[in-house]
């Protein structure tokens, strides 16, 4: 079963003195992602490296990348992204910060060290079902706000913008899964009057 996470969590431990610290984040997007990697770097701006992981899944499509951020090939970014993977995290970024402490800890003992930061990082969050969301444009004679508004609910969507005047003017997100019987609900209510529309995030 596929997870994710709705909180942030963070653990460190030193190695040989060197000190590794753990960030763990849901993330919305790839470029919400690159934002919170941005912010991370500020706040450690003196820090040796920053290696990092994510892997984001939407309508289907996973995406996952990884970086060694300076450190040896394969030794950092790797560590970091299989932990991610073993878990069947979704939609989650995993950043680890390295304070050299002046010892080299060789190729292996970076690996080792990568993959426990986060292992221990994974640890200090709970994980939580992931349900792949998809968002939809939908345009619609105003009479069937009320009923559509009532069959979204009952496929467990959600209204996420509402900018309707004298016609429906809705971005929904709701379940991947759902999205078949929400295209034929509309059609059926709207008598064929209603636009729906993905939206890219």
């Amino acid at each position: 079963m596929k997870r994710t996470i709705q909180e942030t969590g963070s653990r460190a431990f030193k190695e040989k003195q060197s000190e590794f610290i753990g960030r763990i984040f849901p993330i919305s997007s790839i470029q919400d992602f690159r934002k919170q990697l941005k912010s991370l770097k500020k706040e450690y701006h003196d820090s040796k490296h920053l290696a990092w992981a994510y892997r984001f899944q939407k309508a289907h499509v996973i995406e996952e990348n990884c970086s060694d951020a300076g450190e040896p090939s394969g030794t950092a970014g790797l560590p970091i992204l299989n932990p991610l993977k073993q878990n069947n995290f979704m939609n989650v970024g995993l950043v680890v910060i390295r304070y050299f402490g002046g010892i080299k800890l060789g190729k292996r003992g970076l690996i080792d060290a990568y993959e426990k930061s986060a292992n221990d990082t994974i640890s200090s969050v709970k994980p939580i079902p992931f349900h792949d969301k998809v968002q939809y444009h939908l345009s619609a004679p105003v009479d069937y706000y009320g009923v559509l508004s009532s069959q979204l609910a009952q496929l467990k969507g959600k209204i996420i913008e509402d900018q309707t005047i004298e016609t429906i003017d809705w971005t929904v997100e709701l379940s991947f899964d759902s999205v078949n019987q929400w295209i034929l609900a509309v059609r059926e209510v709207t008598q064929g009057k209603g636009t729906l529309n993905p939206k890219n995030k």
